[in-house]
């Protein structure tokens, strides 16, 4: 009896151990959330920076370059994030690591910063893989505050979006307080706006951060075949791909979030959500389709647009 009760209580203690290890193994893959602070399209076209709806890299760096009152911006931003425990990674140091990087690809022929660097911005932050993007933007000047005559107000708008989808989780739109007319120091208008609105976005970003830890991080994924159909048979049960496909997403998403988007015959997409310790959604997909691929006598083809969309094209292997 009291062998019976001293093997219970090892089992026990080593289950409890094992417990507090996962635990422990949990909260080291937590860190503090990354993000990256960018110009919205609108505020680079408005300023001359780009004159179509192409962003490249280079356009980042003209901005960096050419104005002050960003690099004031980004600055003020950096300082409360840190105060946060938030890591911003500052667009202008990426831009300096990715030109090196080109540099040593031979896609730069000198280190002269006038030539400017050119890439996407998902090519620029492949390496940081940021959790959250801020969207900033504001008027070329004041405007007339006709509640208080004779004095002036800035609006400057925050989107804080997911880094890896883009999707939007909340927009601040709001004006600073009222500043003495021709008071154009436009640095203490933005300063003051950016105090204004610190508050809720920190919030927003800790909030989603721990939806991604709880919940997992979101993904967007989207299955393509060629030379075959969705609607093909396999397997002993005679079970169609489109069903081995959605099983095993659902399997392998954090609490089975894989919601199914559009399907046809040749297109499944799912908005899924994998592990927040994951950071490439590509080595995350291929961790269970390729096996599924293999033992159908398929192949796969993985193709990325930005960080967290990817798709994978299906086909029947030919050899």
């Amino acid at each position: 009896m009291k062998k019976s009760i001293t093997i219970i209580i090892a089992i026990f203690s080593w289950l409890l151990s094992a417990s507090n290890a996962c635990g422990q193994d949990e909260q080291m893959t937590k860190r503090n959330p990354i993000v990256v602070v960018r110009p919205t399209d609108n505020w680079c076209l408005r300023n001359g920076f780009k004159q179509d709806s192409n962003t490249d890299v280079s356009v980042y760096e003209k901005v960096f370059q050419e104005s002050e009152l960003f690099n004031v911006v980004s600055r003020e931003l950096n300082g409360r994030f840190e105060k946060a425990s938030i890591d911003m990674k500052p667009l202008d140091e990426l831009i300096k690591t990715f030109r090196e990087e080109k540099i040593e690809q031979g896609g730069l022929e000198t280190k002269d910063h006038h030539q400017f660097v050119s890439g996407t911005y998902d090519e620029m932050v492949s390496a940081v893989r940021p959790d959250i993007i801020v969207e900033v933007d504001w008027p070329n000047a004041p405007t007339a505050d006709g509640s208080k005559i004779g004095f002036e107000y800035m609006t400057m708008s925050f989107r804080v979006m997911d880094g890896y989808t883009k999707d939007l989780i909340s927009e601040k739109n709001s004006k600073t307080n009222s500043l003495p007319k021709g008071y154009n120091n436009m640095q203490t208008l933005l300063q003051n706006c950016i105090e204004i609105n610190m508050p809720d976005i920190i919030s927003d970003i800790k909030s989603q951060v721990d939806d991604y830890h709880l919940n997992g991080r979101p993904v967007k994924v989207r299955f393509r075949t060629v030379d075959m159909s969705f609607d093909d048979e396999f397997g002993e049960n005679d079970d169609e791909l489109a069903d081995f496909i959605s099983k095993h997403m659902r399997m392998n998403s954090v609490k089975g979030s894989s919601n199914p988007g559009q399907s046809t015959s040749n297109v499944l997409d799912f908005n899924a959500r994998m592990p927040a310790n994951q950071p490439d959604p590509e080595e995350w997909v291929k961790s269970f389709i390729k096996p599924v691929l293999k033992q159908l006598g398929l192949k796969g083809k993985y193709d990325r647009k930005g960080i967290g969309e990817l798709t994978i094209i299906i086909s029947p292997k030919t050899d």
